[in-house]
């Protein structure tokens, strides 16, 4: 019996992954432009992070690539009878997957060792969601900037600088960029008008 682990892949599944992200990455691109077609494309949906690539914002651009993983390991090796998955939603998605192509495969949902914080969190997960997003919007509402949002321009293309901010990137009304050192003095005055960092 041979178990197919998604959290702990060999170096060949490793090398595959990375190849899957650069093949399926222009199609991924084309999904996001599909959907937002039916959005109302303003600045929030532009910015979140439901369908971003970036790994710490959401797992989604990962789950496909790992989705597509195993649908080659297991069509090319049928040894494979156990597929342990990080989380639930790709449990579901494979439960599917293999149960459509009537293939004997069990899939496990393999939840990491946590402590009790992270066991109480899981359990009272709803109340923790409300109460953490009710503390971040009192904090955002609290630091809102009506005149910032109102500088940014709608009539022409602007460029986002994904990025993250920590304590030491502002000092004294300062902004030290840690991840982008002088990109701002290789561009014009002109350029830099159409520059936004998003943290």
């Amino acid at each position: 019996m041979s178990t197919l682990n998604l959290s702990n892949f060999s170096r060949e599944q490793v090398i595959r992954l990375n190849e899957i992200s650069c093949e399926i990455k222009e199609d991924y691109h084309d999904l996001i432009a599909r959907i937002c077609q039916d959005t109302d494309k303003s600045l929030d949906w532009l910015v979140s992070s439901t369908l971003s690539r970036n790994n710490y914002l959401t797992s989604t651009f990962l789950n496909i690539c790992h989705l597509k993983l195993v649908a080659e390991l297991v069509s090319h090796d049928a040894d494979y009878e156990i597929v342990s998955v990080p989380s639930r939603a790709l449990k579901h998605v494979l439960d599917d997957y293999f149960s459509r192509r009537s293939l004997d495969v069990r899939v496990v949902w393999t939840r990491a060792k946590t402590g009790l914080k992270n066991r109480l969190k899981e359990r009272f997960r709803a109340l923790f969601d409300w109460y953490s997003t009710a503390i971040t919007f009192v904090i955002m509402w609290r630091a809102r900037d009506r005149g910032r949002k109102a500088a940014v321009p709608t009539e022409r293309p602007i460029t986002l600088i994904d990025t993250f901010f920590l304590r030491t990137i502002l000092e004294d009304g300062v902004f030290h960029d840690r991840y982008y050192p002088g990109l701002l003095d290789c561009l014009t005055p002109e350029e830099q008008k159409d520059i936004y960092f998003n943290p």
